[in-house]
């Protein structure tokens, strides 16, 4: 019995033994410095010989990663996070949370000039750096917030050294640790493609979804995107040529814009060139100047200086086919609310990812934040009888209201759907914000 007993303790022994030692990390992922691959240590040694405070985690199960702070010459710049991979101890990348006031005068700039850096904008103290090896752009990272109306809005934006604003992507996981901009390596096909047509080009971004893969990259002061397909073959490429267009847009192209367009009218807010082996046009995002309600509208134009409808994207060979590479999970809820629906572009846009569809013959816009959630989608109505009754019924019990010159555009959110109907008369502009219900939120008069 007492033999028994014995052996039966020592198996429990060696089975308490094997758990803690096949156990890479405590509970919440903190490891042990005894528990880092040692060529893990050594690259961080030679890395950060003046790193104190070191504490250890492992993370995705792929990665090492060290928080600590240095005594530097940038001591200010105190608090750091870098990633090591796993097995062979190599550096991928650290963030770096610095003060503002020690970003590099491009991005400053750059920011400066732009709306998030203004009322209602608020800017957080402190922006994160991260660097990355190899030809992975390094990447500044702005947080800014406003509230509105009640409603409460925060937005990263990803800035180069050369100030060229790169993402903006609203709200964002709170414990957002930047583990989706880990360095990536593209395929050999890809990696030659970009070498022979954007010879020293610097990465900013991987996505590889189902069938194709689509690469994020800074050159010559622009940022592109380019979609490959499952075997590595171009498919197509998006330039934003943003507010400097001007110098960037063929002659033809922009007398052709101005010409329909006028600058005493009409604001152009981004612009961008797409180019595939069978087409060739630019986007224009127009604001009307002098509006007393936003008035927006795109514009297409060939590069031979035609206007043209917005043309679809190339279809992406090999994997389930389609036109635009999107993420599995955002796909699924588009086919689920939107049954029928063809994805036919894709975008960021006010921080926004606005995913273009063609479903019951109408474009909509549908809108995810950063944790891809969906946010709304828009889309203009051309027929008055596709408003619904209750909206029909509270436009024609308004003494302002005639069916003329009709602009309709459809708001769907979570909570409701608001319709806005524009009308104008020789002697006056009425808008009408009205929810599903028929309730009307809001009348406004441009004379």
């Amino acid at each position: 019995m007492k033999g028994r007993f014995t052996i039966l303790t020592l198996m429990m022994a060696m089975f308490i033994m094997l758990s803690c030692d096949n156990n890479d990390s405590f509970d919440d992922g903190r490891l042990s410095e005894s528990q880092v691959p040692k060529a893990v240590l050594a690259e961080f040694d030679e890395k950060y010989p003046d790193a104190t405070n070191v504490t250890w985690a492992k993370k995705y199960n792929s990665y090492a990663v060290a928080s600590f702070t240095t005594n530097g010459q940038k001591a200010a710049a105190k608090d750091h996070t870098a990633w090591f991979e796993w097995g062979t101890g190599k550096w991928n990348m650290t963030e770096i949370e610095m003060p503002y006031a020690m970003i590099p005068d491009a991005v400053k700039t750059a920011f400066e000039a732009s709306d998030y850096s203004k009322s209602p904008w608020v800017t957080d103290d402190e922006v994160d750096y991260l660097q990355r090896p190899g030809n992975a752009e390094a990447l500044y990272v702005i947080q800014v917030e406003k509230k509105e109306s009640g409603v409460e809005t925060e937005m990263d934006l990803y800035y180069t050294a050369d100030g060229i604003l790169v993402k903006e992507i609203a709200d964002v996981e709170k414990d957002n640790d930047y583990h989706d901009y880990l360095p990536q390596t593209p395929s050999d096909a890809i990696s030659a493609w970009l070498t022979q047509n954007y010879p020293g080009a610097r990465m900013v971004d991987i996505e590889r979804e189902h069938n194709s893969t689509e690469i994020e990259f800074v050159y010559g002061g622009l940022k592109y995107e380019a979609v490959f397909d499952s075997s590595g073959q171009w498919v197509y490429t998006k330039t934003d040529l943003g507010r400097n267009y001007a110098r960037l847009v063929p002659e033809v192209v922009l007398s052709a814009l101005t010409g329909k367009y006028t600058t005493g009218e009409w604001r152009v807010d981004d612009a961008e060139e797409f180019l595939s082996a069978t087409n060739h046009y630019y986007c224009f995002e127009l604001e009307r100047i002098r509006s007393a309600w936003d008035d927006e509208t795109d514009v297409y134009i060939s590069a031979d200086g035609t206007f043209i409808d917005r043309p679809q994207n190339p279809d992406i060979s090999g994997g389930e086919g389609g036109k635009v590479p999107v993420a599995e999970d955002l796909l699924t809820f588009i086919e689920q609310k939107y049954n029928g629906a063809v994805v036919i572009g894709k975008e960021y846009d006010d921080g926004l990812l606005e995913i273009k569809i063609k479903h019951d013959g109408l474009i909509k816009e549908v809108k995810f934040n950063g944790r891809s959630e969906w946010v709304e989608t828009e889309y203009d109505l051309y027929s008055y009888d596709a408003l619904p009754q209750a909206v029909r019924a509270t436009l024609e019990a308004d003494k302002d209201f005639r069916k003329v010159n009709m602009e309709m555009e459809v708001k769907e959110k979570p909570s409701d759907t608001i319709y806005t109907i524009e009308i104008e008369t020789a002697r006056m502009e009425v808008q009408y914000v009205i929810n599903a219900a028929g309730t009307l939120l809001h009348k406004e008069y441009d004379d």
